[in-house]
């Protein structure tokens, strides 16, 4: 379902980026979601973001950039 779009490492931080085209059940329209996963090398620790956009045409980049 979801595809990995993109993974490197910044700073300590490893960035993996994943995008799919999911279909919203309340609106019944499809939705653009990137999970944005940052894990810290040094502790393990993790934090998660989710982003999305009816705009089909964007990419994760755009997405994460914004």
């Amino acid at each position: 379902m979801f595809s990995t779009n993109n993974t490197f490492a910044k700073g300590g931080v490893c960035v993996q980026i994943y995008q799919a085209t999911l279909l919203n059940k309340g609106f019944v329209i499809l939705i653009n979601v990137v999970v944005v996963l940052k894990t810290k090398l040094s502790t393990g620790k993790q934090a998660h973001i989710i982003l999305f956009s009816t705009d089909l045409n964007l990419t994760h980049e755009k997405l994460y950039d914004y």
